[in-house]
């Protein structure tokens, strides 16, 4: 398995050990994390793999499709697929979400002055299949993100892509969710399912 994008490993941390699995990711600070860890993981952009062709059974991308170069990245998922293998990709979505937490969301993003969590990709069962990536599963849920103390509300804030929010609007963003401390908050997610098709 490759979990692709890896960050510093929070994935990598709970698979079992009869699964080979390796992370990749560019960024060395959080490379630097995960080998702390002793895991697997190798510096590599995720349009240039090091992996041999038809190589891996299963590619994960928890929260990173929307982010990559996403024509590139297909493309290099396709190569190191073996034929028949997955890729299993989790994405931000709007929804489903409950009334309180749609109010909460609404004001989080009135207060950063943004209309909606934009990204730089709209993954499509169309832009997969360009790549011969047959979508296979297609589900939206949320999952409830227990807000306990403060770090928990800077972490959820820092999780977010916000590049252009200026930091007047961040403060305002984060006095927002520091009131959720001691309640929880739903994340609405994606998960798409794709099989290499040849």
């Amino acid at each position: 398995m490759l979990d692709l994008a890896c960050g510093s490993g929070p994935l990598l941390g709970l698979l079992t050990e009869a699964v080979v699995h390796v992370g990749v990711d560019v960024s060395a600070d959080e490379l630097a994390l995960a080998r702390r860890r002793e895991l697997a993981v190798v510096r590599a952009d995720a349009r240039r793999l090091p992996l041999r062709d038809s190589s891996v059974d299963v590619v994960v991308m928890s929260m990173a499709l929307m982010l990559v170069p996403l024509e590139d990245t297909l493309r290099e998922v396709r190569r190191v697929l073996v034929p028949g293998g997955l890729l299993v990709a989790t994405i931000p979505d709007q929804g489903p979400l409950s009334f309180r937490h749609a109010l909460r969301w609404g004001r989080l993003l009135l207060a950063l002055r943004q209309r909606s969590l934009t990204y730089p990709n709209i993954v499509t069962a169309e832009a997969l299949q360009r790549h011969r990536l047959l979508v296979e599963a297609d589900e939206r849920r949320s999952f409830t993100f227990p807000v306990r103390e403060p770090a928990d509300a800077e972490l959820l804030l820092d999780s977010l892509y916000l590049p252009r929010v200026s930091p007047a609007r961040l403060a305002a963003g984060r006095s927002v969710v520091r009131r959720w401390v001691g309640g929880d908050i739903d994340v609405p997610l994606r998960r798409v399912v794709a099989r290499r098709h040849d």
